[in-house]
């Protein structure tokens, strides 16, 4: 049997090495009602970690857009939403952080990440 997966960014893909791996993976398919048991199967749900990316994803999200509309309402311009949206798409496919940076001057991700 050889299963890949997607690590997370569906591009970087590895075959599982060991038979406790393979345990593991088969357990965890099963458990999520997937059948990955087919010589091409490709999936992305081998990641432990991948749904915890969505999760911290839409935290980072949900804050720039909250200091996004406060940065509009302390300028004293309406906030909306499809205009917030259009500028992030705008930006294209960045870090968030810097999203939150380009969009709203803040830059203390940023500034953690470097010290």
């Amino acid at each position: 049997m050889s299963i890949l997966f997607a690590a997370g960014t569906g591009t970087a893909q590895q075959e599982p090495s060991t038979a406790a791996y393979h345990e593991l993976v088969e357990l965890f398919h099963d458990w999520r009602g997937r059948n990955c048991s087919s010589s091409s199967s490709i999936c992305t749900c081998g990641n432990p970690a991948y749904g915890t990316s969505y999760v911290t994803g839409k935290y980072l999200l949900e804050r720039t857009l909250a200091d996004y509309a406060k940065l509009q309402e302390e300028r004293g311009e309406e906030f909306v939403l499809r205009e917030f949206f259009d500028e992030l798409n705008a930006i294209d496919n960045i870090p968030i952080s810097l999203g939150r940076w380009q969009m709203t001057g803040l830059d203390d991700d940023i500034r953690n990440m470097t010290e």
